[in-house]
């Protein structure tokens, strides 16, 4: 989230030099800082601004800084409490920003512009120093000096990663992370399903993780189904964790050795990739039971109360067969019987290509958009998975994320417009900024990507 600097941010940031320093300076000032000047490039870092207030403030007027060269997002809620320093106690409030460095090098983060109101005693009324930040509504403008509060720049120096040992296994996540895999069934019939459930969770890009890629073999066939995720904005970063579930269906019977789910990210902490391993179990998959016809009673042939009815009972010839065109009709009607039946199971079989799953997913994500009402969150999720259905769709290939560059690289693969490929691209990169930026989008916002995300779905899968 970038914040452009107005006319009312140019004029207190010019104010600033010019400002007076008043003999009660130390009555308030502020303070600027980042968790870590020296964050690797993804990182995701601190930047506080606090307040500190010997006198009671009564009117506040702050403009960020521009981070220019990070993504950023606000925290919601506003830190308050007391401090002492210097042997003077201080009320405190902390204004915090959630900072991704985006490139490597020196970043300057130019003070921020605050304008205070400095409530003057008044002898009617008995003041403390907290009574409160930016809310004495009750305070006439006859008892309020206003002053600009100086602020301070920060620098960060930003470090690039380090060259990934094996570059094709690193998953893109920075910070610190676990894995779990399990398989929801181990013992299944041929011809059932198991599910394969892949757990990532931790601090860091958690929004940005993906399903780790399973070397299955070729006697199982894999389906992607939907993801979850439950992903927070802490005063450490962005935390939580994401499901991956993969359908498998084995092709012939007998025991399935799984290969184990690796995830390979850089660890902040240890300031090194770290590859996180989890084992499968087996899969024993037994035969399908052939059918048998329903046993009979034995027959004995000497016994003419038993003797077949083809025979008479003195054992005379067989009665006069059957006229030949009944048969032959019989076997006609049979053919048509088996031609049908495959004609009926035909579509049900294509319909566990990957392409038709991602067909069955685009909708049912674009429907649940549609009755997200005002759920933003909901909405956000389902338009997302709704594109990246179709785009996967258009492809042939079944997936679950996707970055704004793979959805314009997959879609140009396929032979799309380049033009129609970009505004997919764009398209997915406004749904995640959204998502994730911490923007309140409005009500005719979420009903125009609705629009925009139905209109690009229902061109790319039909």
């Amino acid at each position: 989230m970038k914040h452009r600097p107005t006319w009312t941010t140019m004029l207190l940031v010019a104010l600033l030099a010019a400002a007076p320093v008043h003999a009660d300076s130390r009555q308030v000032w502020v303070a600027a800082s980042v968790s870590d000047p020296s964050p690797y490039v993804g990182q995701q870092i601190t930047y506080t601004f606090s307040l500190y207030h010997a006198a009671p403030v009564a009117v506040g007027n702050f403009q960020p800084p521009d981070f220019t060269g990070f993504l950023a997002r606000a925290h919601q809620a506003r830190e308050t409490g007391r401090q002492t320093v210097d042997g003077r106690e201080y009320g405190v409030t902390e204004i915090r920003y959630l900072l991704v460095p985006l490139a490597p090098g020196r970043q300057d983060i130019a003070p921020a512009a605050l304008k205070v109101g400095i409530v003057r005693p008044d002898r009617q009324r008995r003041h403390v120093p907290f009574d409160g930040f930016f809310n004495e509504p009750f305070v006439s403008r006859d008892q309020v000096d206003h002053q600009i509060v100086p602020g301070l720049a920060v620098t960060v120096h930003a470090q690039p990663l380090p060259p990934a040992p094996d570059p094709g296994a690193f998953s893109g996540l920075v910070g610190r992370f676990d894995m779990t895999a399990r398989m929801e069934e181990t013992q299944l019939t041929q011809g059932e399903a198991a599910t394969l459930i892949i757990t990532i969770q931790g601090e860091g890009n958690i929004m940005d993780a993906r399903a780790p890629t399973v070397q299955l073999p070729d006697m199982l066939q894999s389906y992607a189904d939907a993801s979850e995720e439950e992903i927070a904005l802490t005063p450490a970063g962005y935390s939580g964790k994401k499901v991956f579930r993969t359908i498998l269906v084995p092709g012939q019977a007998g025991t399935v050795p799984l290969p184990p789910v690796r995830l390979t990210y850089f660890d902040v902490p240890r300031s090194a990739y770290r590859t996180l391993t989890a084992p499968l179990p087996a899969l024993q998959v037994l035969a399908s039971a052939p059918a048998h016809p329903a046993p009979g009673l034995p027959v004995d042939v000497t016994d003419p109360g038993t003797r077949p009815p083809t025979e008479s009972p003195d054992g005379a010839q067989p009665r006069q067969a059957m006229p030949w065109p009944i048969p032959v009709l019989g076997l006609f009607a049979l053919a048509i019987a088996c031609a049908a039946l495959v004609l009926f199971k035909r579509p049900r079989r294509a319909d566990r290509r990957p392409a038709a799953h991602m067909h069955a997913l685009a909708r049912r994500h674009l429907k649940a958009a549609q009755t997200a009402g005002d759920d933003r969150d909901a909405l956000l999720t389902a338009l997302y998975h709704a594109l990246t259905a179709a785009v996967f769709f258009k492809a042939g290939r079944s997936g679950q994320a996707l970055t704004w560059r793979e959805t314009e690289t997959l879609l140009k693969s396929t032979g799309r417009d380049a033009l129609d490929a970009r505004r997919a691209a764009d398209l997915l990169a406004a749904i995640e900024w959204a998502r994730y930026s911490g923007t309140l989008i409005s009500a005719d916002q979420g009903r125009e990507l609705l629009a925009r995300t139905r209109r690009m779905v229902d061109s790319l899968v039909s």
